[in-house]
């Protein structure tokens, strides 16, 4: 309550003869203060609010993001990333679905499926000593010496770590294949990954125009039974990296 400034009394008394303007410039005053005080507690609430706005606009524009993520999440099948973390010695399936991945994103499905159908057919679908040894579809030194081991530079995209000694596969021995060596043990290039590995058999394809039976053979009948085998093979890595799109 605004208290009187000449006492209890509604009206002055009559015998200090104070004027009445003295009471309206009082109150007047009195009034614009209180009006004052409102307004900056007004201005206060209204930053306050001003702030809570921008705040929940923000707030909103975030749920609707992360909703919307959420919601696009749903569709997607788990993302397995990048990972190499087998050594020489060690190579696994993981290891290639990862190199097969790498391959698939930097060169295109049509070489990826080659990479993987060739893998397939030199390593017995990912089972073979030599693939866990070496990392790679079967590279033989033939007694080359390092760091290339009779092999292109360029197709290389890391150095091989050194050389790896057993007995070959059978593959198309038999088929058509060359025939499988029984006596000598073949030596082959160890790559420090399966990725790298796989980098430089998809570089090598591309370096020979697609033909993937280069790979196999340097005489135009074999390489064409190659790759009749590879069109006829299922790349199933590869299938699965296209659904998971």
């Amino acid at each position: 309550m605004i208290s009187d400034p000449l006492g209890d009394s509604a009206s002055p008394p009559q015998s200090l003869k104070i004027p009445a303007s003295s009471y309206v410039d009082y109150y007047r005053g009195k009034i614009n203060e209180e009006n004052s005080r409102v307004w900056n507690r007004s201005d206060k609430v209204y930053d306050y609010i001003d702030q809570w706005a921008k705040y929940l606009s923000v707030q909103r524009k975030q749920d609707d993001e992360i909703a919307y993520y959420d919601e696009w999440r749903k569709d997607r099948k788990p993302f397995v990333p990048f990972t190499q973390n087998s050594a020489p010695g060690s190579f696994n399936l993981g290891d290639a679905e990862n190199g097969l991945r790498y391959v698939y994103d930097k060169y295109g499905k049509e070489i990826a499926i080659k990479v993987e159908v060739i893998y397939r057919l030199e390593t017995r679908n990912f089972r073979s000593g030599q693939y866990a040894h070496t990392g790679t579809a079967g590279m033989q030194t033939n007694g080359n010496p390092p760091p290339y081991y009779g092999w292109s530079s360029r197709f290389y995209t890391d150095l091989p770590t050194g050389t790896w000694s057993a007995f070959e596969n059978k593959g198309l021995s038999g088929v058509g294949g060359n025939a499988q060596n029984k006596k000598t043990p073949q030596e082959f290039v160890v790559m420090p990954s399966v990725t790298a590995a796989m980098s430089f058999l998809a570089n090598f394809i591309t370096g020979h125009d697609g033909n993937a039976g280069r790979w196999f053979s340097t005489l135009k009948p074999q390489q064409d039974l190659y790759n009749k085998t590879i069109k006829n093979s299922n790349p199933a890595i590869i299938s699965k990296i296209e659904n998971d799109q």
